[in-house]
């Protein structure tokens, strides 16, 4: 019997994670290794599988996966993990690089003891807005935005059904988009939940869900700076630097875990 892979997993904000590196972790197959490990395996439900690897232009390279086995080009709560990750596992680096599809992120530490890592986010892209779907013969008026991955956000609670009828909608794309619901008023506070695509379900947090519903709000109240917005799995803060997102949050390990392969 043979060591096949060694992974982590971690949580951030109780959204969950498996992290590991290219050299301990070579399935054939990453997306079937990963529906696997996230779905078949009892007590292992998670979110998605993280792959660090070598790179030339950061600290380190990240191949990232859904719990479906559908790449994904960000997130920022594995962002997180993946910076006390490498902190704690690999170089004790406060401050660590990473590329990633949707372009280089930065985390740094701000405490390694309670697990607090604070994420610069991508750069949102200019066409983000209004935007008017029609499901079901009525129309769904929400803001669209891609923060590492596209989100539309709604300003409502939560509703499943109406997640499902808008992740798959051809006008947000080849790929759908997240679903985010947000609630808020003049200030600062926002509460909010992602319909994640990928999981295909509602996560305890989304950092880019987060991130999309704080600027949907700083669209109705361009005066906010910092805002805290709490998911069902905790608070997140996001502090803006011109049109880049400082997404500010915890991030825990739960255990270590070793496959093996005849």
């Amino acid at each position: 019997m043979k060591s096949a892979a060694k992974l982590t997993r971690m949580s951030g904000a109780g959204n969950t994670f498996f992290i590991t590196d290219s050299e301990t972790c070579r399935p054939e197959s990453r997306p079937a290794f990963v529906h696997k490990l996230c779905n078949d395996y009892v007590g292992f439900a998670t979110d998605g599988v993280l792959f660090l690897q070598n790179s030339n232009s950061a600290d380190a390279d990240w191949d990232f996966y859904n719990s479906d086995g559908s790449h994904a080009e960000m997130c920022g709560n594995a962002a997180r993990c993946a910076g006390l990750y490498f902190f704690a596992k690999i170089k004790s680096k406060k401050e660590v690089s990473f590329g990633t599809a949707a372009g280089p992120i930065l985390t740094q530490i701000i405490d390694a003891n309670k697990g607090i890592v604070r994420v610069r986010m991508p750069e949102i892209e200019k066409n983000f807005g209004p935007k008017e779907i029609l499901v079901n013969k009525r129309k769904v008026r929400g803001f669209l935005v891609n923060t590492g991955v596209p989100h539309f956000v709604l300003q409502q609670g939560p509703d499943q059904q109406l997640a499902q009828e808008l992740r798959q909608s051809k006008d947000l794309g080849e790929k759908g988009a997240n679903i985010t619901f947000a609630e808020f008023d003049s200030g600062d506070f926002i509460q909010a939940v992602t319909f994640e695509r990928g999981v295909e379900n509602f996560t305890l947090a989304c950092g880019t869900g987060a991130v999309a519903a704080a600027k949907f709000h700083r669209a109705c109240h361009p005066s906010a700076t910092v805002q805290t917005v709490e998911m069902p799995g905790g608070l997140l803060q996001v502090e803006w630097q011109g049109d880049v997102a400082l997404l500010t949050g915890p991030a825990e390990f739960h255990f270590d875990l070793q496959l093996y392969e005849d």
